[in-house]
């Protein structure tokens, strides 16, 4: 099961192959065509404290994942200004 199906984010559908990097898959590829260049009402993604884009987070190895935190409301635009306005999902790698 993907990240973003674990979030319960809807995710176009991917192909993977078996060559993995240390914390990311550096083999997804693309199956489908994108219909829409971004998703406005996305939430913000926060890799160890760096904000990635969604094709970084649909990189990441699920196994090498420590935690996710989610921010909602006044704490996500507290932590991260108007950027956290549709939420903040925050990821842990394991060391």
């Amino acid at each position: 099961m993907g990240l973003m199906v674990v979030l319960g984010f809807a995710m176009k559908p991917i192909t993977v192959t078996q060559h993995q990097h240390q914390n990311y898959d550096t083999s997804l590829q693309d199956s489908t065509k994108s219909t829409s260049k971004t998703d406005k009402n996305a939430p913000l993604c926060v890799l160890e404290g760096k904000v990635i884009s969604k094709s970084e987070l649909d990189k990441i190895n699920p196994n090498a994942i420590e935690s996710i935190s989610v921010l909602k409301g006044k704490n996500a635009v507290n932590a991260y200004g108007k950027a956290g306005k549709n939420g903040v999902i925050q990821i842990t790698l394991k060391k």
